[in-house]
């Protein structure tokens, strides 16, 4: 119940500050190495999506691991909108 509570608020909060066209939830929950874990742990990602951005359309998945989507990565904030 909190986790879920916790994603709700975080969408608010980025609706509000971005405006987005839509966000993506993903989850993570253990996994290993495979899943990219070292120390295991859940956490979830809220992400605004833009109808503009280079990866509209495609997954959670495509957003972290593509590099087509280069205003997505660490340090640019291009695929953020003032608010």
């Amino acid at each position: 119940e909190g986790y879920i509570r916790l994603a709700s608020e975080g969408k608010v909060l980025i609706d509000e500050c971005h405006r987005p066209d839509g966000n993506n939830i993903g989850w993570n929950c253990g996994g290993g190495e495979v899943g990219g874990q070292h120390i295991f742990h859940a956490h979830l990602h809220v992400m605004p999506r833009y109808k503009d951005e280079t990866l509209a359309g495609k997954g959670i998945r495509y957003v972290f691991k593509g590099e087509e989507n280069l205003g997505a990565k660490l340090g640019d904030s291009t695929h953020i909108r003032p608010a």
